[in-house]
């Protein structure tokens, strides 16, 4: 008898098998701000490489360099660093970690809405059209409505570090990721216990258990 009670959970006889369990993982609630925040960052990323495409077009419809014009190649450059900072954005705004402990700046709203708005200046001022065509027309209204959007994406951010909703964020964020590791670590001990009492002959239908001595 002391041999089995020595196996058993806590040192009792039927406690193993009459204890409660521990329970599945708590249901979390359903977070209005951070589902609108989750939204919000695939908005702005699809902004993004919206202004990405304009500057694509816009270096395109140029075609090949006029002869020893360094404005021509001073003007791609500008349009291939506008292309650099809407991949830069648009990887901000999948929440990568990796990538935001590289740019801690970028990390905070305010950070954020800056790089964008001046994102939103740069496409306007300089993914313009180089002809009087439709196609060079319908780009004129692509780049600005693509710079118009990623502005007010900045302006929106610009405004939530003002009223402090995205320090509410980043604090939501941290419990979130808090109750996932304390879920994960219930679940372990979980399929811990079971393992106990599948070893113990407790868990299993028909059987009583360990015989006595």
């Amino acid at each position: 008898m002391n041999d089995r009670a020595e196996l058993l959970p806590f040192g009792g006889p039927g406690v193993g098998s009459s204890s409660a369990p521990l329970g599945g993982p708590p249901h979390r609630g359903h977070d209005c701000l951070l589902s609108f925040c989750r939204a919000f960052n695939f908005v702005t990323g699809l902004c993004a490489v919206l202004c990405a495409l304009a500057f694509g077009m816009a270096m395109w419809v140029r075609g090949e360099a006029p002869t020893k014009d360094p404005y021509f190649y001073s003007g791609q450059a500008v349009r291939l660093f506008g292309i650099g900072i809407a991949g830069m954005v648009l990887l901000v705004e999948t929440e990568w970690r990796r990538w935001l402990e590289l740019v801690p700046l970028l990390e905070s709203w305010l950070g954020r809405g800056v790089l964008q708005i001046f994102e939103a200046t740069l496409t306007f001022r300089e993914a313009y059209p180089s002809g009087s065509t439709d196609f060079h027309k319908s780009l004129a209204l692509y780049r600005s409505a693509a710079s118009l959007s990623l502005l007010v994406c900045g302006s929106v951010y610009i405004l939530g570090t003002v009223t402090c909703i995205g320090v509410i964020k980043t604090a939501k964020q941290r419990q979130e990721a808090t109750l996932a590791r304390a879920e994960a670590e219930l679940e372990r001990m979980e399929r811990r216990k079971k393992e106990l009492e599948r070893q113990l002959g407790l868990g299993l239908p028909g059987r009583g258990g360990l015989p006595r001595d």
